[in-house]
Order: structure tokens, then sequence, then C-alpha cells
């Protein structure tokens, strides 16, 4: 566990620091400068490219992430490894940016009624498209190196940074909105330039196109797998961008501008999750060639109590401080109405925390095929849900179709995890730390709102802090934490001495 709370406590400050950068551009710039028509069909462009990511890149960089540990001992094999690796992702951005050219009439006309402005930006879509995959690509290198620290920099801080300096100009008038749009390119392409500089430079990263040195059994194993592995990914990427895509086409821009500003306000909590899991991989991995189930079920328990806590403390944070949140938003009463969706996404990510790793675990064992069908469960829950919710709820009918979708999608692979490999991620633990959750909740209820909402954020987030986590360090919830609190008390009362 060291390895991984040590580079997940630098991935979650960049994360952190994104979530700043995020929150000045999604919260108060965009909200400030731009429609809600103008912030929907911004976010629309940016999630309808995000969603094809992972058909485009053909899981060659799960593969890598899946293979490296592996093949690392054989160092003559690794640069023909990676370089097929490359050769497969390049291959899928030429394909798709041909086939969804062919078909952009067709995808086009499903936005037509409720967004026509999207017809514009095809090509935007495309160009985001090819850019967010060689990224991608090229972090999971990296990653598969247990090297994720600068990537997550690039993807969370540097991408939100450019965005923002882009989203400053067009405020003061000094570029256009279609230019902003524009933008959205230079933005990922810096992005690309700098993920693919960085991992290049690694000792470990060489490609060799001689692709047939690259034993036979090798390519088998990484064409049988890539197929799984682009529905493996393909079912995490539809969880954040379908809903999206869905109240673009039945409700229009203006929705999606007011859904998605709460989405990211929800989605905050996945945090942890996502930068434990990104270094969770690679160890489960390793695990797996080793057999050492022990240390499976080990990480498995433990990533789903510590990631649990983690997120429970952030969605107390937003939870209290919800009203003076919004009290915040630059025009607040265009987007006040998209409160409930910050709830039921905050509880989608808490589901999703609860159940730890399956989805990882499922990736990296040998039954990863189960992909297909958890994949699929996934899809025609998530769509038939949004068909049917949204027009009876509008976008709080979304938010609760995500909820309902990844809860049953972590039971069906939960309940695939425990039949196949006898693992469980539940603690006594966890349900402790619900109910302190729900307790701090319940009694922030029944005290006094200040006029002044950053000064009630202030007061609420320190008090709830000092509760939670003091309440969680009492009861010796996370052996974890316990460890970390105690490393820091040392600490200070060496430099005290």
């Amino acid at each position: 566990m060291g390895v991984v709370l040590r580079q997940s406590f630098w991935t979650s400050a960049f994360s952190y620091i994104g979530v700043i950068v995020g929150y000045l551009n999604t919260l108060l710039i965009l909200p400030a400068y731009y429609t809600p028509d103008q912030i929907g069909l911004y976010n629309q462009i940016q999630s309808a490219a995000l969603l094809l990511v992972p058909l485009v890149s053909l899981g060659m960089g799960s593969s890598a992430v899946r293979f490296y540990p592996k093949i690392f001992s054989e160092k003559k094999i690794v640069p023909p490894f990676l370089g097929s690796l490359l050769i497969g992702t390049l291959i899928g951005i030429v394909v798709f940016s041909i086939i969804l050219f062919l078909l952009s009439g067709p995808i086009i006309s499903i936005y037509q009624e409720k967004a026509p402005e999207f017809q514009q930006y095809f090509w935007v879509v495309l160009a985001l498209l090819a850019g967010f995959t060689l990224s991608n690509f090229f972090e999971l290198v990296s990653k598969s190196q247990l090297k994720i620290v600068f990537p997550n920099f690039c993807r969370d801080v540097l991408l939100r940074l450019t965005k923002m300096g882009f989203l400053l100009l067009f405020g003061f008038n000094l570029i256009s909105f279609e230019f902003s749009i524009y933008s959205l390119v230079i933005s990922v392409v810096i992005l690309a330039i700098a993920t693919i500089t960085y991992t290049l430079y690694l000792k470990d990263t060489k490609f060799s196109f001689q692709t047939n040195k690259l034993p036979r059994d090798i390519k088998s194993e990484i064409q049988n797998y890539s197929f799984y592995a682009i529905l493996g990914s393909l079912g995490n990427v539809m969880i954040m961008n379908v809903d999206i895509q869905m109240v673009s086409a039945m409700m229009g821009n203006n929705a999606t501008g007011i859904y998605s500003m709460a989405f990211y306000i929800g989605v905050v909590i996945d945090l942890p999750r996502r930068a434990i899991s990104q270094i969770a991989s690679p160890l489960l991995s390793q695990a797996f060639k080793e057999n050492n189930y022990d240390k499976i079920a080990n990480l498995y328990k433990k990533l789903g109590l510590n990631q649990l806590a983690l997120g429970i403390f952030l969605s107390i944070g937003i939870v209290v401080n919800i009203d003076s949140i919004y009290q915040l938003i630059p025009n607040n009463e265009k987007f006040i109405s998209g409160i409930q969706v910050v709830y039921f996404i905050g509880l989608s990510r808490l589901i999703d925390m609860a159940f730890s790793t399956n989805g990882e675990i499922i990736q990296m064992s040998k039954y990863y095929r189960f992909n297909v069908v958890s994949v699929v469960i996934l899809a025609v829950l998530t769509v038939v849900l949004n068909i049917i919710l949204i027009p009876i709820y509008g976008i709080t009918g979304a938010a609760l179709a995500t909820s309902m979708s990844i809860l049953i999608f972590n039971i069906a692979k939960f309940i695939f995890v425990k039949f196949k490999l006898g693992l469980s991620p539940f603690s006594v633990g966890q349900l402790t730390i619900i109910a302190l959750g729900t307790a701090i909740v319940l009694l922030n209820t029944l005290t006094a709102k200040f006029d002044n909402p950053i000064l009630d954020i202030l007061i609420r987030s320190t008090v709830v802090t000092i509760l939670y986590i003091g309440l969680l360090l009492l009861l010796r919830v996370s052996d974890e934490m316990q460890n970390i609190f105690n490393q820091l008390i040392n600490k200070y009362l060496k430099k005290k001495n």
C-alpha cells in the first residue's frame, strides 16, 4: 500500500489543484460570460469526443497496463511491444475518423431538433478525439511503469489552465465564441504534446516498429485482450458522458449547460477513486501475474474502505455547503435547478467507491471477457433509463438514471468477482463511515446559516472536517489513515523537540 498511498497523494494533490482550476472555469468563468446554451454546447462537444476515445484507442493503452509487468524483464521485446500498441492506436484514429466522417449525417441528425449548433463543430469533435486518444495512450504507457503523477498533472491541471486562458479571452471580448470552441483543439494538442514528451523521456519507454520481433503468443494475447479492454474502458466513459449527450439530444443545450455544471460539482467526489485506481491497476496486474490472491483481496478491501472514507468526506462538504456554492455562481438563478442533479451524481460516485476496484480486478484477471457482459448491461440500462426518466424528471431524471445504472452495474460485477474469485470489498468499517457521514449531515440541518456564503462555507467545512476526521481516528476505522496521522504527529513532535 506504500506505493499506492505515495503516488496517490501526489496524484490527488494535482487532482485537487485541477478541481480548483476546474471550479474557476466551470462555476465562475463560464456562467459569468457564457449563456447556458453556450455552456451546453461547449461541454457537449468535449463529451462527444471523450465518449468515443475507448473505441478509437482499440484497447492499446489498456494492453500496455495489462502486459507490461509480464514482459518488462524481457528487455528485447519491450520496444516492439510498445511499437505495436502505438501502431494500433494510430490505426484506430485513422479508421474511426473516416467512419465518423462518413456517418456524420446520421450522427448530426440526432441533435438536429434540440441542438442544431452541433453540426457546425462536428470537425472539432474529430480533432479532439485524435488528441485525447493519443494523450490517453501515452498516459497509460506511463501508468504501466507506475509513473502517473506528471501525466495526471497534464490532464487535471495543464489542460484546465489552458482552457481557462481561452475562456478569459472570450470573457474580455478578445476572441469570438466560435474561436473559443476551436480553442479546445489547441488545449488538447498542448496536453498531448506534454504527455507524449514526458512518456518518451522515461528510460523504459522505447518504441520499435519491427513488430515481427514480438513473439506470436504475445501478439495473440494482445489482440484477444484489446477487444475486451475496449468494452471495459467504454463502461467507465459511458457513465461520465452518455447522459450529457442524451440531455443535449432530448432537451437541448440550455438544459445541458445546467446539467453539466451540476454534474461537475457532484463528480468532484470521485477524485480519490480516480487517483487510487490508476496506481492500483498495475499493482493488481502484478499480483495476478504472481497468483498472489492474498494481496489482491487485501487491496480490494482496503481500497473499498479508504475510497469510501474519502468520498463520504467530500460528499459531506458538498451537501452541507450546496446552497452557498450555488450562491457564488454568477447568474446562479439560471443554474439553481441543477441542485438535485448534484445529489444523485454524488450518490453514484459513492456507490462506485463502495464497490472498490471490482472493475479493475475483472480487467486484470483471466475473466476479463466478463466486461463484455457488464458493459452491455450498463449501456442498455443507461440508455433505457435516460429515455424513460428524462421526459418525466428532466435533468434530474438523467442523474437518477446514472445512479441506478451504476448501482446495478456494480452489483453485477461484485457478484461475478465474489462467485469467481471469492473476494468481497465490504467491511464493518464502511457501515461506520456511512453512519458517521449521515449523522454529520443531519446535525448540519440544525445549525443556522451565515449570510455571507464564503464565511458559511469556511465555518461549516472546518466544523465537519474536525468532526469527521476526529471520529474516524477515534474509532480507528482505517489502519492506513491512522498510520498517516501517527506519522504526521511524530514528525511534528520531532520538529518541536
